[in-house]
């Protein structure tokens, strides 16, 4: 991102603010607002002055070229206004949350279809062999990901980036919704063809588990998870509209680029190099202290863990 969010105080200071919204959600007492805005002002602080340092930063002639994305943001400011370091704070605090949840929650799912479907998990790693080598020590990977051949690398990662777009479909990480200001409507198509008109003041939730799990679209694999669906030409056969984890049109997720590479880098560096294990919910069954593998090739649990 051209600028060092990875900071411990920030990081703290999030998680903070993150569990005030978890602990107390229904909370509204002038104590609890006060503290929100205290922990929010404080990360604003921080941010703001990593935006002024990297501003200079950027518009020093002695420094090489920045290609971050703060960088495209400033390139054409010439002062630092405080409309601009506001505007530049908030985009900075959202890349830095959703950049942080969705790809956190992504590849947790990751890490658990790779680790019960060993026909996939295998053939990730067929894949990542090619391209990096056989040694799977991320400090290796990194050497790759780090030389100029790196953008070539990433496009090559066909089939883990099959598998990357069958987790965001089976377990999308984040939802949507649309709402009608006062005084305004809009109209939906309705699956039969009508329209409905849609007053003010409502809110529309755009379920994605429910959109990726339609059998009318995916058929009687709908819950299974096939990464091959994405390959060879498939996805042509997917209607627009039916995958949408990063949503549609020109509200679409402006960070999607950086989560899939964020996911395939992650993937590259440890699927190789570490063994996943299920505990807990949904952990694995076990005959004779081997997991048991079902009729699709997938390892059998003993109790699912989650159902949409």
């Amino acid at each position: 991102m051209g600028m060092d969010l990875s900071d411990p105080e920030i990081l703290k200071l999030f998680f903070e603010l993150k569990q005030h919204y978890l602990d107390g959600t229904s909370d509204m007492s002038p104590f609890t607002l006060r503290s929100r805005r205290k922990l929010g002002a404080r990360i604003d602080a921080i941010i703001k002055e990593k935006i002024r340092t990297n501003f200079n930063q950027i518009k020093d002639p002695a420094r090489p070229e920045s290609h971050s994305f703060l960088s495209f943001m400033l390139q054409d400011t010439e002062k630092l206004t405080p409309h601009i370091l506001d505007s530049t704070a908030i985009e900075v605090r959202m890349f830095l949350m959703a950049g942080h949840d969705t790809v956190a929650i992504l590849l947790q799912w990751l890490f658990y279809e790779l680790s019960r479907n060993p026909r996939v998990r295998a053939l990730v790693a067929a894949e990542l062999d090619e391209i990096f080598g056989p040694n799977t020590d991320p400090e290796a990977v990194r050497e790759v990901l780090l030389s100029p051949s790196r953008d070539a690398s990433l496009k090559r990662l066909t089939y883990t980036s099959a598998v990357i777009k069958e987790a965001l479909r089976m377990w999308p990480p984040a939802a949507t919704g649309r709402g009608v200001p006062r005084g305004g409507s809009f109209t939906i198509r309705l699956p039969d063809g009508q329209s409905l008109e849609v007053n003010d003041r409502i809110n529309i939730l755009v379920s994605h588990a429910i959109i990726h799990r339609n059998p009318n679209v995916w058929g009687e694999t709908a819950n299974d998870f096939i990464p091959e669906r994405w390959l060879d030409g498939s996805e042509a056969d997917i209607p627009a509209g039916a995958w949408r984890a990063f949503e549609r049109g020109p509200r679409n997720c402006i960070g999607q680029e950086l989560a899939l590479i964020e996911a395939k880098v992650i993937l590259a560096c440890s699927i190789r190099h570490f063994r996943f294990t299920k505990v807990g919910l949904g952990q694995f069954r076990l005959e004779d202290g081997k997991p048991v593998v079902d009729a699709k090739g997938r390892y059998e649990v003993q109790s699912e863990i989650y159902t949409v």
